[in-house]
């Protein structure tokens, strides 16, 4: 039997929350009207920018997390088996 290496529930609750919220912006940003100099910013700017710092404070947060809690090397290979 193998050991596998697993991240811990914070680290897969921050990696899981980054992707949903960027599949979020990526569907805002493309339902979003175009925008041209002098236009006054809607609604769907706004929350596609607060969206968009979310993701960056959450970004900043797991790469702190990993810092403080890193995941074991992984297991070496006996030389020859790939």
């Amino acid at each position: 039997m193998t050991d596998r290496l697993q991240y811990g529930t914070t680290a897969k609750l921050f990696h899981w929350l980054i992707v949903a919220l960027l599949l979020v912006q990526y569907l805002i940003g493309w339902l979003m009207p175009d925008i041209h100099r002098g236009m006054k910013p809607g609604a769907a700017v706004t929350i596609h920018v607060s969206f968009g710092l979310l993701v960056l404070i959450l970004i900043v947060l797991r790469f702190a997390w990993r810092l403080i809690h890193p995941v074991a090397p992984g297991v070496r290979f006996p030389h020859g088996s790939g």
